[in-house]
């Protein structure tokens, strides 16, 4: 009897084992090693909705849905059984390069995790609408996202009405050009994190954060407006805005060839501007 209990056990433990392996398996079927976005979008009803655009690379990816991780042919659109929170996971088996407006007008995307991405098999040129009009997006995880080639930022977080914080401290930004409307419309942004932004090669801020309602302090103090050309209307209706400093060393008192028409327009709470470094040579 007591061997044969003995042999009962090794089963259920080899049986216990075998599971565990294919569980963990189940998880290896999606490589780690290459560039994995994980998103979640929300529905009040079973109905059919954008989950991610055509990419300008056409590399080859694969998508998996829900915790079943269920793979489907590739798709822009997706209809979801059921209503509530999804989970999607995009494999790209290349690297990643132009991602614009990559997830644009992806209304029901709530949250998107980059931190999965292969940063050694990336070299992402533009980030150009990659957000833009994604109206219910409220938590964005970059990770340490690969940006030191990136060169357009624009209209990045353009129409992300919900999200309220946003850190972008990891991101290389030293061979961007525009930034133009990268944070416009966001009336729900209330911290973003520039700490370290490197805006020298940037020609074009314009609107970058127009209608940020309820951004009340900003540290831009990092940046470096040697090259820019267009600032009009940077701050515009930033109505909770108190304080903005611009003292970076590299401004070099360029006041006269920045267009900078309406930067300040329209910002109620504004008592503090500090431009010291724009009078340096007049």
């Amino acid at each position: 009897r007591l061997i044969v209990i003995g042999i009962i056990i090794i089963i259920v433990v080899k049986l216990s084992s075998s599971s565990d392996n294919n569980a963990e398996k189940k998880e290896d079927d999606i490589d780690h090693s290459m560039n994995i976005i994980k998103a979640k979008y929300y529905i009040e009803e079973s109905k059919t909705i954008r989950i991610i655009n055509n990419p300008y690379d056409k590399s080859d990816i694969q998508i998996f849905i829900d915790e079943k991780q269920t793979q489907i042919n590739f798709a822009t659109e997706y209809q979801f059984p059921n209503s509530g929170n999804h989970s999607v996971i995009f494999k790209f088996n290349e690297g990643l390069k132009n991602i614009s407006s990559l997830f644009s007008g992806c209304e029901q995307l709530t949250e998107i995790d980059f931190s999965s991405v292969n940063k050694n098999k990336n070299s992402i040129n533009s980030m150009e609408n990659l957000f833009s009009g994604c109206e219910s997006l409220e938590k964005v995880n970059f990770g340490n996202l690969n940006t030191s080639n990136v060169v357009n930022m624009a209209s990045m977080f353009e129409g992300c009405t919900k999200i309220k914080k946003i850190n972008l401290s990891n991101f290389d930004t030293s061979k961007v050009t525009s930034m133009e409307k990268m944070f416009l419309d966001c009336k729900s942004l209330m911290s973003v994190d520039l700490q370290g932004f490197n805006t020298k090669n940037v020609i074009n801020m314009e609107y970058m954060f127009g209608r940020n309602y309820l951004l009340d302090t900003i540290n831009i103090d990092s940046f470096d407006l040697t090259n820019t050309k267009k600032a009009a209307s940077m701050f515009f209706l930033c109505q909770s805005l108190k304080k903005v400093a611009l003292k970076n060393e590299n401004i070099n008192g360029k006041s006269s060839s920045i267009d900078m028409s309406g930067m300040f327009k329209k910002c109620y709470s504004l008592t503090d501007i500090d431009l010291t470094n724009f009078e340096k040579k007049k």
